[in-house]
């Protein structure tokens, strides 16, 4: 199991995020304002409390703006995904008057989104997917290959013993697929918790450095203290990591030494196995290949199946 949130959300920028110019599939107008509302408040907040993680993806407030609301529309153009334009005013608001400690707690619980409130899904369980927008569950599960099959989530205590099994929603439960077999729940704040086995924190919180550990919001602020045993110990939303102590982050370019947790590669290169960020490949090239993977391929391009594809080409019907 995945547990860092360190992964979650570079994977998460792979997903969301791009670097490129391109003109976005053709939508209708509401799709395009509704985006572009979630995407300025969205990249206003990002920018503004956490210009070191933002860097990460995003050379400035235009690129980000623009290929947030790129990738957005692309998701509203794959079938199954609906816009609700009536309540993106609402949710701009509300993530444009968050304070930055807001923001942040609620970015690393997944519970900020620039696509939150713009997409909604129609699929059934049992019909064909490749994001979780399209489904009506707000799950698709992908077994092999491209596309996969909006599934309702498992509940708490529901058994999980198939590799493939989700427990939901998502952010609240998780398949013990090591031990009990079964749905549990993720630990609150406060609830005792294991360093990188079971129990497992709630997205957003950490397993911090205590006797015995507890689960506990990860530090915001650099300097804090951290014993390297629990996964993603400091908040990496907020631009840092555990080496000896929470640390921010050193976001590096192409030609620049990479493969620690202090120094990540920019957007447009990868981590490749000589230690070194490189260019990262781009439509139709081959992908996977990075010691560290956190950007596969040239955003907004995805690595699918070892080969970086275009989000917008991918139908699953």
């Amino acid at each position: 199991m995945t547990s860092t949130i360190a992964e979650a959300w570079l994977l998460a920028g792979a997903m969301l995020l791009g670097c490129s110019s391109r003109a976005a599939p053709p939508v209708s107008d509401p799709v395009s304002r509704a985006c572009s509302a979630q995407a300025k408040a969205y990249c206003e907040r990002l920018l503004s409390c956490t210009p070191t993680f933002a860097s990460l993806f995003y050379s400035d407030g235009d690129d980000c703006n623009a290929t947030v609301q790129q990738r957005c529309e692309t998701f509203a153009a794959m079938p199954g995904v609906s816009v609700d334009e009536t309540r993106v005013s609402g949710c701009s608001s509300n993530v444009s008057a968050m304070s930055c400690g807001d923001f942040l707690s609620a970015s690393a619980r997944g519970d900020v989104s620039p696509f939150a409130c713009v997409l909604s899904g129609s699929r059934g369980t049992g019909e064909a997917c490749f994001e979780d927008w399209q489904c009506a569950a707000g799950v698709c599960v992908i077994a092999a290959g491209t596309c996969g099959t909006c599934e309702v989530p498992l509940a708490v205590g529901a058994s999980c013993t198939s590799g493939e099994a989700v427990c939901g929603p998502r952010d609240a439960a998780y398949c013990d697929l090591g031990g009990t077999g079964t749905c549990r729940a993720y630990g609150g704040v406060g609830a005792a918790c294991e360093p990188q086995q079971d129990p497992w924190c709630r997205p957003g919180l950490s397993c911090r450095p205590s006797t015995p550990h507890v689960c506990e919001a990860p530090p915001t602020t650099p300097n804090a203290p951290c014993d390297g045993l629990g996964a993603d110990e400091c908040s990496f939303p907020a631009g840092l990591t555990c080496a000896g102590s929470c640390e921010p982050i050193r976001p590096t370019g192409l030609g620049e030494s990479c493969g620690d947790l202090l120094h990540v590669c920019r957007a447009g290169t990868y981590c490749s196995a000589r230690g070194i960020c490189e260019a990262a490949p781009v439509v139709g090239e081959s992908c996977g290949g990075s010691s560290h993977g956190l950007y596969l391929c040239q955003l907004p391009a995805l690595c699918v199946n070892g080969t970086c594809v275009d989000p917008a080409s991918i139908t699953c019907r």
